[in-house]
């Protein structure tokens, strides 16, 4: 590993990561000034999800700082004749305890993240293909949707703290499970369990797409049918909540695409390590790992940043008429919405996060039973 690339592999992280964990506290706040707060299944998922990411994300901006000093007896035990495989030429302040923490945070929060990114397209799977209440999903669901992840994240995490497992690691500049006293063997077994976590949860989501797809599809014929007929008594709500849910999709597709751009570089290198002879430090994985080094500490950003264009695309649903009291909404739309205060809306010049922070507390641009 060239100088160069260990300080990009050093410092890259520390700004994303870093950028990953404002955005999460960001997206709590305004999860915490919303109106119903924690009291719909959605915001519930989204505050779990953004808490883990800022545990996951702390962990990788830390880089190299919490592994054992040049000093310390650690890496009288290490394996060095691999070039730059104690990092050398970055800082490092801690010891053997904070570089298995920073491990443990990092590999527990991580899973628990992309856990709750895999359960929030069940929940949309429920809500949509299955049409479930909400009640139904709080009852029969929700259990699994926050059992699961905090299971599977402590499941291994625990074990491997326990067991001295996170350590540094050639590959990556932070600490993550890599026992550097057994074979190879053991290494390569951690790899290909990553592998296969990524791919499941992938099938999984793959399959809750089907799911609503295939109840779109279906909505979507029986109103053509109404239409063909001349149907004037369709429910115009029904016809309303078909509109939404095409909108939920494209939701669902964002956040799927934030997850795929943050997991593809890592299963990609662990592909081509696990499956082929390219090595640790091949140029084609040395290039993969950078771009990983970029992407992997985003996640909380990108849904950040969907999470607000998603309440956009519901704003700009809405006609506004203003007056000196108040916002109107069209008629059409006037059983369905609420009134928005002028006031909230005037704070659009400012920023976009200002102009969020404030109307959402008032704002519940969706119908009864919508996953938003």
């Amino acid at each position: 590993m060239s100088k160069n690339h260990e300080s990009f592999a050093a410092i890259v992280p520390r700004i994303t990561g870093s950028i990953s964990v404002v955005s999460s506290s960001l997206l709590i706040y305004l999860i915490y000034r919303s109106k119903p707060k924690l009291s719909t299944i959605y915001n519930r998922i989204m505050f779990c999800m953004s808490v883990a990411d800022i545990l996951a994300s702390t962990a990788i901006a830390l880089t190299t700082l919490p592994m054992p000093r040049d000093d310390d007896p650690y890496w009288e035990g290490v394996d060095l004749s691999i070039e730059d495989n104690s990092w050398s030429g970055q800082t490092k302040l801690g010891t053997r305890q904070t570089c298995a923490a920073q491990g443990f945070f990092y590999s527990s929060g991580i899973v628990i993240m992309f856990c709750y990114n895999g359960n929030l397209c069940i929940y949309y799977a429920c809500a949509i293909a299955f049409r479930m209440k909400e009640a139904q999903i709080r009852k029969k669901i929700e259990p699994v949707i926050h059992g699961g992840p905090l299971f599977l994240g402590l499941y291994t995490a625990i074990p491997y703290f326990m067991g001295g497992i996170y350590n540094p690691s050639p590959q990556d500049s932070w600490c993550i499970p890599y026992p550097p006293y057994t074979t190879p063997e053991a290494r390569v077994l951690i790899g290909r369990a990553t592998f296969v976590n990524i791919g499941v949860l992938f099938l999984v989501i793959l399959i809750c797409f089907a799911l609503i797809i295939w109840r779109v599809v279906q909505n979507g014929r029986q109103l053509a049918h109404a239409d063909s007929r001349g149907d004037i008594q369709i429910d115009e709500r029904f016809k309303a909540a078909h509109r939404n849910t095409r909108l939920i999709i494209l939701q669902s597709l964002a956040y799927t695409g934030a997850l795929f751009l943050t997991l593809i570089f890592l299963f990609a290198r662990n592909m081509l390590t696990q499956t082929t002879s390219i090595g640790d430090f091949d140029p084609i994985t040395i290039w993969i790992s950078s771009l990983m080094s970029i992407f992997l500490p985003l996640q909380g950003f990108f849904n950040f940043t969907i999470f607000l264009w998603h309440k956009g695309k519901l704003l700009s649903h809405v006609s506004f008429i203003g007056n000196s009291h108040g916002c109107f909404i069209n008629s059409r739309d006037f059983s369905q919405l609420r009134i928005i205060d002028l006031q909230t809306l005037l704070s659009v010049s400012f920023t976009s996060f200002a102009f969020y922070s404030r109307l959402l507390p008032k704002n519940r641009f969706c119908y009864q039973d919508c996953p938003c």
